[in-house]
């Protein structure tokens, strides 16, 4: 699963730094999937507006 996060809350409106800082967005995404399907999953960024990527994706792998 990949989620789209176009304005979310750690990096919105923030300079290109040169890394992605998003790990609040990582776990409340790992979090939620674990608790639908009652197992483990493994979430990481993928993209970050804070690395001047231009939008926020986490992937969720089942």
């Amino acid at each position: 699963m990949i989620l789209g996060l176009d304005e979310c809350i750690t990096c919105a409106g923030m300079p290109n730094i040169g890394k992605r800082i998003c790990h609040f967005e990582v776990g409340l995404a790992a979090g939620f999937a674990e608790s639908f399907l009652s197992r483990r999953v493994k979430a990481y960024e993928t993209k970050c507006n804070a690395n001047g990527e231009g939008t926020c994706e986490v992937k969720v792998e089942f």
